[in-house]
């Protein structure tokens, strides 16, 4: 597992945090060389199972593939576990996150406002990574937003977390997890 704090300047293709243009393109060739799922319901089914860190670190995740979705339980660094549903928000790649009790900006049975109380759950899937998204606001206005991008590589699941917190800013977690069981 490795930590960076990113500073906060901008995250664009020029910034620091990104991607450069070689490392996007090694990733590219990397996902074709280990033959990645062809569609996100073949992504999504091969994610299935229980995953965790090698290194000892206290990082799991738990994924339920769901032909409307999929369902994940995980660790949340620093604030405990997270359990939410995900399924379809009416656009092509994106689930709306529900925690029990029915919490769901996008509809259910008491929608979220973070501003309130709760914290805003949502994903989006492509062929090759599920990005999961967060949104939480504490009581004087701060925020805490994390996306974690998923995605198989050799051996394993790669999980880059990268949370944007108030005054600009940024850290990155990157992980290496293993199947713990299927």
């Amino acid at each position: 597992m490795r930590t960076e704090l990113v500073d906060g300047g901008p995250t664009g293709p020029r910034g620091k945090g990104c991607w450069s243009g070689l490392t996007a393109a090694a990733a590219i060739v990397l996902c074709l060389a280990t033959g990645s799922p062809g569609t996100a319901a073949d992504l999504l089914q091969a994610l299935g199972g229980r995953w965790a860190t090698e290194s000892g670190a206290p990082f799991t995740m738990d994924w339920q593939p769901a032909a409307d979705g999929f369902g994940l339980r995980w660790t949340v660094p620093g604030q405990g576990e997270a359990s939410v549903r995900f399924t379809p928000a009416g656009r092509p790649g994106v689930l709306a996150g529900r925690v029990e009790g029915g919490w769901s900006m996008f509809g259910g049975d008491k929608p979220v406002n973070p501003l309130e109380n709760g914290t805003l759950y949502w994903a989006r899937t492509t062929a090759d990574a599920v990005y999961v998204y967060s949104l939480g606001i504490d009581d004087r206005g701060g925020f805490v937003l994390d996306r974690y991008a998923c995605s198989p590589s050799e051996g394993g699941l790669a999980v880059s977390l990268l949370r944007r917190l108030p005054e600009s800013r940024v850290e990155r977690i990157d992980m290496q997890l293993v199947r713990v069981d299927r």
